[in-house]
Formats: C-alpha cells, structure tokens, sequence
C-alpha cells in the first residue's frame, strides 16, 4: 500500500525494512509512492533506503541522480536515504522534546514550592497524624 513507504519516515526499525521494501517495489509500485521516493532521493542527494544497491538489477530512478537522463547505479548519489532522513527528524523532535520536558520539570518544581509554602504557613491541614 502507499502508507508503507510514507511511513518509513517516522521511524526506526521495522519501518527501515518498509522503505526498502517501498524502494524495491519502485518500478511496481503506485505514482504515490514513487513520488514519495522521488521527493525523498532528490531533496537529500540520496538513493536507495541504505545505497543504490538497494535497486538491484532494476533501472535507477532518475531522481537518484543529479541530472535525469542517463542515470545509472554509476552515477547515482553515494549516500543510501533512510539514515538521512531519519537524522533530520530526529533534529527536529529534540528541540519540542526538551521544551516539553523543561515545561514538565518546572510545573513540578512549582508545585513542590507552593505544597511546602502553604504546609510551612498551616495553609493545609493534616488528615492523618
């Protein structure tokens, strides 16, 4: 289906055999698809799920190479795309990754300081002694 190759990219793992699973269907596979990978080779200089290996015997797409016509494993970027892409989303969670957890960490803190204002000042009262 065209979920498997689009889903390769939120992910580790099972989702890497997916995307080679999407490149090697290429030739086979639905216009969906073969833009996904299109998209993905060209805007990251990249061919394949791990190399252009990856393509076998098949012809190279030609959105593995640099210029469309001619393209072969020969001329075909170098790079495989799955690490690429999996770093660049990685880089990009991070950031709201540690937002959230900073937000977290002090929404904790906060309240650790008014439980202990308010217990210090008899604020609270004990239900059990």
């Amino acid at each position: 289906t065209g979920s498997s190759g689009i889903n390769a990219e939120y992910g580790h793992g099972h989702h890497s055999i997916r995307f080679q699973d999407t490149v090697h269907r290429y030739w086979n596979s639905g216009a969906q698809e073969q833009e996904f990978v299109d998209a993905v080779q060209q805007s990251l200089s990249c061919c394949g799920a791990s190399s252009v290996l990856d393509y076998g015997e098949m012809d190279v797409p030609p959105s593995c190479c640099k210029t469309a016509t001619g393209c072969d494993q020969d001329r075909a970027f170098s790079r495989g795309c799955y690490n690429i892409l999996s770093s660049k989303i990685l880089g990009q969670c991070t950031g709201p990754i540690i937002a959230t957890v900073a937000v977290v960490v002090f929404e904790l803190v906060t309240a650790c300081f008014v439980f202990t204002a308010k217990t210090e000042r008899g604020g609270y009262t004990q239900l059990y002694q």
